[in-house]
């Protein structure tokens, strides 16, 4: 009997687990943002056949837009290779994500 209550007992956190594992790490925002975002949003999109779930932080889409546009620029392309390694994504997928963000 003490089994099958310890093992009820452990399901609740098993989903919360799972749960879990799918939330993103760390909401992404502009390289050069200092303060706490006050409009986050949290969505999904589709890459390679599998739902990605994501936090942005919305008021710097632009900003992340514009450094993914101006891959010209050595220091931009630093920073933009520091958020994708950072977020473990490919431009690709950066670029799908904030163009799955409407305005």
């Amino acid at each position: 009997m003490k089994k099958i209550v310890l093992s009820m007992s452990l399901l609740p956190l098993q989903f919360m687990i799972n749960v879990s594992a799918e939330t993103p790490r760390q909401c992404i925002q502009a390289p050069a943002r200092t303060t706490p975002c006050s409009n986050l949003i949290y969505s999904s999109f589709r890459s390679n056949g599998a739902n990605v779930s994501f936090c942005l932080c919305k008021t710097d889409k632009r900003t992340l837009q514009t450094l993914l546009n101006h891959s010209d620029n050595p220091n931009q392309q630093k920073l933009t290779r520091q958020l994708v390694s950072q977020h473990r994504m490919t431009t690709s997928e950066l670029t799908l994500l904030l163009n799955s963000v409407h305005d």
